[in-house]
């Protein structure tokens, strides 16, 4: 049976959106947050103590987007997608610092996952149009090393056409990884 550890107000003020919690494998939780003007973060201990709260992350980014989700990644960073139009992702670290900038990595269209593949890289699963009509999208993949640079060309790797906006990246232990998604009916699988 489940028992409570700890209840804490954990955010204060007004609150525009609120991301996804994220944790790590020393029980920590941290949230990221949308106000009215700006774009906030706040980290819990594993007892609920405040590590820090309310950390200014972006003046120019206020929104963050429902069903994202905070990956954590090497234990003491985590990662996560973001804007308007979710083509950007991010990486924080312990301390709050943003250590891809105050605008992220823009991926070229709508980000659907990211996933770290190993301490070293981050596979980012995004969308782009294509002319069968609305909806529908060709999947591309992004490799992106430590620092946020994209360590394949520019426009990633095309994995498949005509698909819909869902993603599931799986890292194997190879440096690899599986991509669970919707594939639309009615067209032919691709090579």
């Amino acid at each position: 049976m489940a028992e409570r550890q700890w209840k804490l107000p954990i955010l204060s003020g007004t609150v525009h959106d609120l991301l996804l919690v994220g944790t790590n494998d020393h029980g920590e939780l941290l949230l990221i947050y949308g106000t009215n003007q700006d774009l906030r973060a706040a980290l819990y201990n594993v007892t609920g103590s405040p590590i820090w709260v309310d950390k200014l992350l972006s003046n120019s980014a206020k929104y963050v987007l429902p069903n994202s989700l905070i990956t954590n990644w090497m234990i003491d960073r985590w990662i996560f997608k973001m804007g308007e139009a979710g083509n950007s992702v991010y990486c924080i670290d312990r301390n709050g610092t943003m250590l891809w900038g105050e605008s992220g990595k823009m991926i070229s269209d709508m980000i659907l996952s990211a996933m770290p593949v190993d301490d070293e890289s981050v596979f980012v699963a995004f969308l782009n149009p294509n002319n069968i009509g609305d909806y529908v999208y060709d999947l591309y993949l992004q490799k992106l090393n430590k620092n946020g640079d994209a360590v394949w060309k520019s426009g990633g790797i095309k994995i498949f056409e005509n698909v819909s906006v869902n993603c599931v990246i799986l890292p194997d232990k190879n440096g690899g990884a599986y991509l669970i998604f919707d594939a639309l009916l009615g067209y032919p699988p691709q090579n």
